[in-house]
């Protein structure tokens, strides 16, 4: 897996769907009788009614799954490639070792290379988290329904793992 052509095709299905999202929305607000009034709840119950809000909420649920568990793997990744850069590194300190002139530089070379993989991969990560909050908010008011706020507090626990991960790498 390599990673991060972000700019390219091999990471694109992992973001998330917005304009898919976008699209069940419209449906929910077309299921909706001219005399339904907007309800102003984030009671379970009430959303489960309606089977569009039922798909838009598997679906915002598999939206999440895949790009958490491809951002799982990156980090992953980037733990094996961080320890294959320190551990050259290390090598590179010892004394008595003969290396020739480009060694310094290769290694130099896999450190800007990993620095730029991991601010893609938190670009990813602030992208989609800016995703799913729009998606929701854009829920929110157009039905009605109180559910930003729940969604949010459990993404911004998947995004402090994320904080502490780049603070690790960075730091």
């Amino acid at each position: 897996m390599s990673l991060i052509s972000c700019n390219g095709c091999c990471c694109r299905q992992y973001w998330i769907n917005y304009k898919y999202l976008k699209r069940k929305i419209n449906e929910i607000i077309e299921h909706r009788s001219p005399d339904q009034p907007v309800v102003h709840s984030s009671d379970p119950k009430e959303i489960a009614k309606n089977a569009a809000e039922v798909e838009f909420f598997i679906l915002i649920r598999k939206e999440l799954k895949k790009t958490s568990e491809f951002f799982k793997r990156c980090q992953e990744e980037f733990t094996i490639r961080w320890e294959r850069v320190w551990e050259s590194y290390l090598m590179l300190q010892e004394k008595g070792v003969v290396h020739d002139k480009n060694t310094w530089t290769r290694l130099l070379m896999a450190c800007v290379r990993f620095y730029k993989d991991v601010l893609l991969l938190e670009n990813f990560a602030i992208m989609n988290y800016c995703g799913f909050s729009k998606i929701l908010k854009k829920h929110d008011k157009v039905t009605g329904y109180v559910c930003l706020s729940p969604c949010v507090l459990f993404m911004l626990t998947l995004f402090s793992s994320l904080v502490f991960f780049f603070l690790r790498f960075l730091s």
